[in-house]
């Protein structure tokens, strides 16, 4: 670990950031993207809520932002479903996952109702602070993770201060009786929080410090590390200030009793070893190390390394595994060193053993090479006995191919990719919903015992009657909200209403040219038997 005295910014701090995307919700009309941003990481947990069951309805509805139409799409699909018959295809989910949905849906919207109005900037930092501790945001923080506690409760404390101070500031500007929606509040604490930073308190005795020469006067260090030493870095090259007079050589030989003095500060930091480095070149230039150096050795023993020296070294405890082998390790004498090393020998020969048993056994049946049938149950080893003798199409081979794992997923675990929803209708949509309009068309004209091939003029006005009410029925609950969707509406109607510019009419035409006797017996003929591993099939 180490300790960088630097600061964080406040915008870059993961509960901060939650909580300002929980507030975009409102903010942007419950925009999907804004609720499974939020929720889907750790520090905003709502009681209940399914988020991948609200990604599943948003993407099989369509929604993609709105409260009002969140709730309308999923009322409509509730009702539709209720309505549905044997011949009418199925699209929707289960009834409960729409109920589920908008449950949560509304249980989101409750938490954040006190937003939706406006209010003097007064009632806002209560209604926030109210919001902060309703989410556990604190208690969260203080009981996280040891590494991260402290940054993030330094964060929610800075979080909360410069809200205080900002709001303070509001209150001058604005006045305590103004009224604001949400929109200018998020923008003015977005504004403060880009400027915001936090520090973290140091832990000297713990780690690696980095830091500024200047930062560590008063400190003990064992071992203190100094980079750079070279002239012009350390000391630093003297600038003379241009508008002020004086001698130059007194201020520059002042400059250099200050970087002198700062460089003996740091030496009485060091408990054990000094390490002093220094670049000879870079490219084509070359350095010239800092007279510091020179003068050092003057008063001290110093020993000087080059980087060669380090090549065989070993630093961590990954090199250690790699320049090691079985015999080197069951050595006595290497082990002793190992352990008083404070290495775990018995744990690193295992680990050498794995390594060379998949090496030399390469192809055999282990868990070190993939293969897990001793740990695997009966039922899950005759599942495996199964797929080894299945027949497999070209499809599923080249999915094969292309990603086992994800062939994996599919095709054995069968997880599916849930789309993120889109308003547009899409094109396999339009021929589902063509195909549906047909379906029914001629499924009526059959049962009244009716044919288009050679119909009279006013009979060819009965079928495009019947077929666009069909096709009215068939859209009525069908979305076409987003700027392109009237292309395919036209596609279907016809451009501006025009029916005889439509798909579906110029389909009529071509069913009343003579067919020389050659027509339709079956429209959709089921085959193949029901049973457990079989399907019903539908031929078109």
């Amino acid at each position: 670990p180490f300790n960088l005295t630097d600061r964080f910014a406040l915008s870059e701090s993961q509960p901060i950031i939650s909580m300002i995307n929980l507030l975009e919700i409102i903010e942007n009309n419950f925009y999907y993207k804004n609720i499974f941003r939020t929720l889907s990481g750790r520090w905003i947990e709502l009681d209940g809520i399914d988020l991948l069951n609200l990604l599943q309805v948003a993407s099989n509805l369509k929604i993609v932002s709105g409260f009002n139409n969140w709730i309308e799409s999923i009322d409509n699909a509730i009702a539709e479903i209720s309505q549905l018959t044997e011949d009418d295809e199925n699209k929707f989910l289960p009834s409960e996952y729409y109920l589920k949905a908008k449950e949560d849906i509304q249980k989101i919207a409750e938490i954040l109702n006190p937003f939706k109005q406006k209010m003097t900037v007064e009632e806002f930092q209560s209604e926030l602070k109210k919001l902060i501790v309703r989410l556990n945001i604190i208690p969260k923080a203080i009981n996280d993770h040891s590494d991260y506690a402290e940054k993030n409760v330094r964060a929610i404390t800075s979080f909360v201060q410069t809200l205080d101070n900002l709001f303070e500031l509001m209150k001058i500007e604005v006045g305590i009786q103004a009224k604001f929606g949400l929109s200018f509040y998020l923008k003015n604490i977005k504004a403060a929080l880009q400027f915001a930073r936090y520090n973290l308190r140091e832990k000297i005795d713990s780690g690696i410090l980095i830091t500024s020469i200047n930062e560590i006067r008063g400190l003990k260090f064992d071992y203190l590390f100094i980079g750079g030493m070279t002239d012009g870095e350390f000391p630093t090259r003297y600038q003379p200030e241009i508008f002020l007079s004086g001698s130059f050589r007194k201020e520059e030989y002042k400059h250099l009793l200050e970087e002198r003095y700062h460089f003996y500060q740091a030496l009485c930091t060091v408990k054990k070893n000094l390490y002093l480095s220094f670049p000879q070149n870079e490219e084509k230039a070359k350095f010239t190390p800092s007279t510091f150096i020179k003068d050092l050795a003057n008063v001290v023993h110093t020993v000087q390394e080059e980087s060669d020296e380090y090549e065989n070294l070993i630093t961590s405890e990954r090199e250690l595994l790699s320049s090691l082998n079985k015999n080197e390790i069951e050595n006595e004498k290497v082990l002793q060193l190992l352990s008083a090393s404070g290495f775990d020998s018995e744990r690193i020969i295992d680990e050498i053993k794995i390594d060379e048993e998949r090496l030399t056994e390469a192809f055999e049946e282990s868990c070190f090479n993939g293969y897990l049938t001793n740990d695997l149950s009966e039922e899950a080893i005759e599942r495996l006995i199964n797929l080894s003798v299945k027949t497999y199409s070209a499809t599923q081979l080249e999915e094969y191919a292309k990603c086992p794992f994800q062939y994996f997923l599919r095709r054995i675990l069968f997880i599916e990719t849930i789309e993120e929803p889109t308003e547009e209708v899409e094109a396999f949509e339009i021929g589902s919903l063509i195909h549906s309009i047909l379906y029914t068309f001629y499924k009526t004209i059959t049962e009244q015992k009716k044919k288009i091939e050679n119909c009279t003029d006013e009979e060819f006005a009965g079928f495009v009657r019947l077929l666009f009410s069909i096709a009215e029925k068939k859209t009525e609950n069908i979305k076409f909200s987003s700027p392109y969707s009237f292309f395919e509406r036209e596609k279907i109607f016809g451009i501006n209403g025009n029916q005889k510019h439509s798909i579906l009419y110029k389909f009529l035409e071509e069913e009343r040219k003579d067919k020389q006797g050659f027509n339709p017996e079956f429209f959709e003929l089921a085959f193949g038997t029901k049973n457990n591993f079989a399907v019903e099939v539908k031929l078109n």
